[in-house]
């Protein structure tokens, strides 16, 4: 590492156990690296400090406004620009590729007319997804080729003003083509019907989202207390979800969204929880206590990956390709992309 610009950084590294001095330079120990892999992970907890410093008064079940938001688009429990920010880092470190192995092939194995017309992504955030899926559609697919006759347009769906914005501005500053407009991943007949009244049908269009099915809002799902998540749910105002409830709430969203589906389907990214002892051997050399802590207390869905698709499944949604993310790192994947079709 070169010199640092000033003493009390060398001090700060030091005093942590993350450097160790080398005569004029600073060297990384491997709690440092570890932590260096880690840094960009640190916009997340920056960005729930309002959460984070509220955790007394929600554990005391006193009542908060964390979950009011102002009429520019800002919220009580999270910075949003810090949040969509980091969610666009993890997509282009870890989540890029395996989607593009997943997407990229539709460009190229049938003729452009049975190919997506556009990409609608719901939850679209800082805008980081749709731009670079699209780059890569033009450098790498035969479709790019063919772009003058056989237009593809990048569709962003935003449920949160600030995010809506940056989105927009993202794509125009790029120059993708395409349109942004509001919707819920809760309501995806409403986005279909938008999508009319801009002239795709549902076989015209292949949906992608990340990390937006277990920022859904609770939609109050009958069930009995038969699930087997691990998780720790509850919902804004106080009151625990038992594990029955918010699995039979996500495989509700999917039967939503399977009936939205085209030809083309829908590639979904999420994040996952796992088994506690998985943490437990891994403490300090993992993000997974402050993931669910974030997750659980801003009223987050996170479950475990074979309970993920096994509610895609008895939604009636079958997996045409899927990747798994983490496991080496973990012991177990918290991240996974799916192809799903009908």
């Amino acid at each position: 590492m070169d010199a640092l610009p000033h003493p009390l950084m060398a001090d700060v590294l030091v005093g942590l156990g993350w450097a160790s001095l080398q005569g004029a330079t600073v060297e990384l120990t491997e709690a440092g690296r570890l932590a260096l892999s880690f840094a960009a992970q640190y916009y997340y907890p920056v960005s729930y400090l309002p959460t984070l410093a509220a955790v007394p008064a929600i554990l005391r079940g006193a009542e908060t406004v964390l979950a009011d938001r102002e009429e520019d688009g800002s919220e009580g429990h999270v910075d949003r620009e810090l949040d969509i920010a980091f969610s666009g880092i993890v997509f282009a470190r870890t989540c890029r590729d395996p989607l593009f192995d997943l997407v990229l092939p539709l460009f190229d194995v049938t003729e452009p007319d049975n190919q997506p017309r556009a990409i609608v992504d719901c939850g679209g955030g800082d805008g980081t997804l749709l731009c670079e899926l699209y780059l890569a559609i033009v450098e790498r697919t035969s479709r790019g080729a063919m772009l003058e006759y056989h237009p593809l347009t990048m569709i962003g769906v935003e449920y949160n003003p600030v995010a809506e914005r940056r989105l927009r501005a993202r794509m125009q500053g790029t120059g993708v083509p395409g349109l942004v407009f509001s919707g819920d991943v809760g309501d995806p007949a409403a986005i279909t019907a938008r999508l009319a009244a801009e002239g795709f049908s549902r076989d015209d269009v292949l949906h992608v989202s990340k990390s937006v099915f277990h920022n859904r809002a609770y939609a109050g799902t009958p069930a009995e207390d038969t699930g087997t998540s691990l998780g720790a749910f509850s919902v804004p105002g106080g009151g625990l979800l038992t594990a029955g409830e918010v699995e039979a709430d996500l495989e509700a969203l999917f039967a939503l969204w399977r009936n939205e589906m085209g030809r083309h389907g829908m590639v979904v990214i999420e994040a996952h929880i796992i088994e506690a002892a998985l943490a437990t051997e891994r403490l300090g050399r993992n993000v997974m206590t402050s993931l669910e802590s974030f997750h659980g207390y801003s009223h987050q869905y996170l479950v475990e990956i074979g309970l993920h698709r096994a509610a895609a499944r008895s939604a009636g949604l079958r997996v045409v390709g899927s990747h798994d993310m983490g496991a080496p790192f973990l012991g177990a994947p918290i991240m996974s992309i799916d192809h799903y079709a009908v």
